[in-house]
């Protein structure tokens, strides 16, 4: 989860806090653990659902959750200097004297001998020490990451938002005298009383306290690598594996068969995905492996729809679908739509992922990335409803069968950003013979395949490459077919017979 960028950072301050004879007494990276990283190893306890499990520490909107420090990181210290970067889910706002607490400690006989918090009702990085507290304004909103660094020299306290100067105010320069430390919580007794409306409700990561005050504060914004939003593995349900719960709703004949997901040809089979999974969303990276039975190619406006979301204004704030009649994907970004041509067959896997960065959106099939980039309108998408398998015609809703997913579809992941994902090609995967009664003898194969499982008299035969060009087409009246022509690759051969047809893959060596 850490950044090129935030290492540097690290780097930077430890070099500062180095040539000031100052060590960090405690350091969390919060690397799916609350180790101290420090040489005074001074491990954090995490209690009910506070969690690591994202590479940061996250808390809820609750009174239970909440990392405890061992006291003597903060006991006895006068100068200080504490980093870290924190997100808030939500500013607190309601009920009495709401705040959104980051790190708090108390003394035998002081609840509030040393507090940090973003107090959202006079929008302020709030301060106390030896129990005052003063403000530091500055305007903050919630889901976004800021690095916050607050200094004590002597009795001036001084706070950094992203490296730059917020205020300096006088404060008591006393030692601190901490029995109790801890992170998420505000204490309204020594030791605890917690309440649901102060606690910190987000995430803190690279949290490091130093008994000096550091001469700069080099703390930049947090960026993160790339955050998965949801991961649906079908395994029998459609529970997100990932850490955010975005948990899906199978709606009418929908169902998950063999750890698949499968969406019939009607306007009732969908799954309803939280609309957290891609609100917001600006970057991003969806991909997934799918499968279908038919093209959709009768009545108005036919395609198969894989993903739509709406803003309930915009239809099509987001629709990502495979469209027969134009031999392409098709994308829609703010109700502005494009075309990336593709061959896809039915009765097929494939691996497919659609990326966007800025106002560019491209598409990588079964490991290639397709040569058309779209140009689409930029700016975070606003999502009220997002589900998969159906187009959406009017924000509740408004399907039609002829705009069905009318397939499979599997392994569905939506990411916060446009890294690569290694999406293994379908062709080589578990799905490669899945729902297909052929067999191809020997495979690989020098000269001649033999077709096994169907009676091939009379069947239309194609050959095609994996980027869908047909190098074959004719009708076979017997299982052996002539491939001494083909150049050294992996090929489909597609055969229709009586109505149905059944792909199969085999290697030309």
């Amino acid at each position: 989860m850490k950044s090129t960028l935030l290492i540097f950072s690290f780097i930077i301050t430890s070099i500062q806090a180095f040539s000031q004879n100052c060590e960090a007494e405690v350091a969390y990276d919060f690397n799916n653990n609350t180790t101290d990283i420090s040489v005074n190893e001074y491990d954090a306890t995490l209690y009910s659902a506070a969690s690591t499990a994202a590479n940061y520490l996250a808390t809820g909107y609750n009174d239970d959750d909440r990392a405890e420090i061992p006291a003597a990181a903060l006991n006895g210290i006068s100068d200080f200097t504490i980093s870290f970067d924190f997100y808030l889910n939500e500013l607190n706002l309601l009920g009495s004297a709401p705040t959104n607490t980051i790190i708090a400690g108390a003394s035998a006989t002081d609840e509030s001998e040393f507090a940090i918090s973003y107090q959202a009702n006079i929008a302020a990085i709030v301060v106390a020490l030896k129990g005052s507290g003063d403000v530091f304004p500055i305007e903050l909103n919630a889901e976004n990451w800021y690095c916050l660094t607050v200094k004590r020299e002597i009795n001036n306290v001084t706070v950094f938002i992203n490296g730059t100067e917020v205020a300096s105010i006088e404060m008591s320069s006393l030692e601190l005298d901490i029995e109790f430390l801890e992170i998420g919580q505000e204490l309204d007794c020594v030791g605890g009383c917690y309440a649901t409306n102060q606690s910190l409700n987000g995430r803190i990561d690279n949290l490091s306290i130093y008994p000096c005050a550091l001469d700069n504060s080099s703390c930049q914004s947090y960026i993160t690598e790339c955050d998965t939003l949801l991961n649906y593995k079908f395994n029998g349900t459609v529970l997100d594996a990932g850490v955010y719960a975005h948990n899906g709703i199978l709606n009418a004949g929908a169902t998950v068969s063999s750890n698949i997901l499968e969406i019939g040809y009607n306007d009732n089979d969908y799954v309803e995905i939280p609309s957290t999974a891609a609100d917001g969303l600006d970057e991003f990276a969806i991909s997934f492996n799918f499968y279908l039975n038919n093209l959709n190619e009768d009545g108005s406006s036919p395609t198969n729809t894989f993903i739509a979301g709406t803003s309930g204004i915009n239809t099509h704030e987001l629709a990502l679908s495979y469209e027969a009649s134009s031999n392409a994907f098709e994308v829609a970004i703010h109700e502005v739509g494009g075309i990336i041509p593709a061959t896809i067959l039915p009765g097929t896997w494939y691996c497919v992922t659609f990326y966007r960065k800025s106002d560019s959106v491209w598409i990588e099939l079964d490991g290639t990335i397709l040569p058309t980039v779209l140009t689409l309108p930029e700016g975070p998408l606003t999502i009220t409803f997002l589900e998969i398998g159906q187009e959406l015609d009017c924000p509740e809703g408004c399907f039609a069968e002829n705009q069905s997913l009318n397939g499979k579809m599997d392994n569905l992941i939506i990411q916060d950003c446009s890294n690569t994902i290694n999406c293994t090609p379908a062709s080589l995967s578990i799905y490669a013979n899945l729902n297909n009664e052929i067999t191809i003898n020997p495979n690989p194969a020098n000269n001649w395949i033999t077709v096994n499982g169907v009676n091939l008299n009379s069947a239309n035969i194609s050959i095609t490459n994996l980027q869908g060009q047909k190098l074959l087409i004719g009708v076979v009246n017997n299982t052996k077919v002539n491939i001494t022509h083909l150049p050294v690759g992996m090929y489909f051969i597609i055969i229709e017979n009586n109505g149905r047809v059944m792909v199969e893959t085999f290697i030309k060596e």
